[in-house]
């Protein structure tokens, strides 16, 4: 959130950290906002978002060539969330690309895409959840792959399991 530079790595083990090394490439989004947080790819890896702490907004990139960033541009599309909320931290999708969750620092936000994956046709849902009883300063948001269940963690350490009773919705 310091440098906003996004690093890319390998890992010669898939999902073990252990066996990471560092590619020699990074990205900026520096041009965008300053104070970068979240950041989420497409299943594809042709599309990458971007959560700027310090503009509340979600900006869009283009991988030409999937899952390496030494190929992404900006899109020039971006989407504000500062209407919901000025503390944005996180962001995830739905597999689909229709639907977007914000993490702001007490709740989740949520927004439809009318063509999916492209942050110029997002809207508000009008619907959030509030996580601020299980903790004051959220700062990263996961669902299980079918949309029943929302992950968040934050600054107490923990990490809090909830469920949805209707898939994909808050």
């Amino acid at each position: 959130s310091t440098s906003d530079i996004i690093h890319q790595y390998s890992l010669s083990t898939a999902f073990d950290l252990s066996t990471a090394s560092y590619d020699s490439v990074s990205f900026s989004v520096a041009s965008q906002t300053t104070g970068a947080g979240g950041i989420f790819f497409k299943p594809d890896g042709t599309k990458m978002y971007i959560i700027g702490n310090t503009t509340d907004s979600v900006y869009q990139y283009s991988l030409s060539t999937a899952w390496d960033l030494s190929t992404a541009s900006y899109d020039s599309v971006s989407f504000s969330a500062a209407s919901q909320d000025t503390n944005v931290v996180d962001i995830f999708f739905k597999p689909d690309g229709t639907k977007m969750y914000v993490l702001g620092g007490g709740a989740a936000y949520q927004y439809s895409l009318s063509t999916a994956w492209d942050l110029s046709t997002a809207s508000y849902d009008s619907v959030s959840s509030n996580l601020r009883s299980q903790d004051l300063n959220n700062r990263g948001i996961f669902f299980k792959p079918d949309g029943t269940k929302m992950y968040a963690t934050g600054l107490s350490d923990f990490v809090y399991q909830y469920s949805l009773s209707t898939a994909w919705d808050l």
